[in-house]
């Protein structure tokens, strides 16, 4: 196993829990009277929508940096994440088909669906993921050449454009016509390198992380009152506007993990241990945490379990993770997943 950079898959192994908890039950406030329970839980939406950022993050940290010619890339990366694409989508198709009987067996349904991704929509994350592999090399071309006033000049047009302006719209309700013409996804790849290379030791000092801390409860707070605002005028909750603040809570928490990750002892321990080989199996739950969640859904039907029930949902969460790492590690043996997954 290659040596892991353990605070990177502490996020890792965090974004998979909010990923599988947004799958599982991300929206219980909607159907509980407990208020105390709802709010647990719309809290718990909010801070669950960071997870697919948090991959993207933890891609700048570890890619754009790297050294690696073209054909490295599209060789090793690209055509990896097209060979899921390809492996995943048939398993897929193959299951509605004999498995669930959802649909009848069409060749050219099959290839439609390799190229669209409509066939499991969890998989929209490969493609994204895969439109950022494509143009990695230019990525790398510009990091490298942007010195640390650039950095810091274009982490505040991100900030401006993906958090003030949307907070700006909405309370004002009146588009800005201007736009960063620079994809999400690519600013997240750019704001994890930006924290994980970017900042000096310095600045990971306690009265920053207090401040990040304060930061990440504000934004969550904000979040929340912005959900339940037409809720409370007796409309419906603004559940578009959950992940209205995903990027500056997803940059805390990284930016909180790596301030931690520096005052802990170095040393290498069984939970360092743990963790990596933890992480190497997140990938592989995401690509089957489906298939669990309805076995699971299954198996509550069958002993009668009400579906609907926040500490059901975390316990499944966990159940899921747990689970899903533990087939993983078990799926890797095989050669042909090895590399894959």
């Amino acid at each position: 196993m290659k040596k892991k950079v353990i605070h990177l898959e502490v996020i890792r192994i965090f974004a998979l829990f909010c990923i599988v908890y947004n799958h599982i039950g991300y929206d219980f406030f909607r159907y509980t009277e407990d208020k105390f329970i709802g709010m647990l839980s719309l809290v718990s939406s909010v801070i669950c929508k960071i997870g697919v950022p948090l991959f993207f993050m933890i891609s700048g940290a570890l890619l754009l940096g790297k050294e690696e010619s073209w054909s490295v890339v599209y060789k090793k990366r690209v055509m990896r994440i097209a060979k899921i694409i390809v492996l995943f989508t048939v398993i897929r198709f193959l299951y509605e088909c004999y498995v669930a009987k959802s649909m009848e067996f069409s060749a050219v349904y099959l290839v439609k669906s390799i190229l669209t991704g409509n066939l499991l929509h969890p998989y929209w994350f490969l493609y994204a993921y895969l439109s950022v592999l494509l143009i990695l090399p230019i990525l790398r071309i510009v990091i490298k050449n942007l010195d640390q006033r650039g950095q810091v000049y274009l982490t505040a047009l991100i900030a401006v454009f993906y958090v003030l302006i949307p907070l700006k719209i909405f309370f004002v309700n009146q588009e800005w016509p201007v736009t960063l013409l620079i994809d999400e996804n690519i600013c997240y790849l750019f704001l994890g390198h930006f924290i994980e290379h970017g900042l000096d030791r310095k600045h990971f000092n306690s009265r920053n992380m207090f401040l990040t801390l304060g930061a990440v409860v504000a934004s969550v707070a904000l979040s929340v009152c912005l959900v339940v605002r037409p809720y409370l005028s007796g409309g419906e909750y603004a559940r578009e506007l959950i992940p209205i603040l995903s990027m500056p809570i997803a940059c805390a928490v990284f930016y909180l993990v790596r301030a931690f990750s520096l005052r802990l002892d170095k040393k290498e321990n069984v939970f360092a241990g743990l963790i990596a080989c933890i992480g190497s199996c997140v990938f592989g739950v995401y690509l089957i945490e489906d298939y669990l969640r309805t076995l699971l859904a299954w198996v509550y039907g069958k002993m009668k379990v009400p579906a609907e029930n926040l500490g059901l949902n975390i316990f499944s969460t966990f159940l899921v993770v747990t689970a899903g790492c533990v087939l993983v590690y078990f799926m890797k043996k095989l050669p042909i997943l090895k590399r894959l997954i």
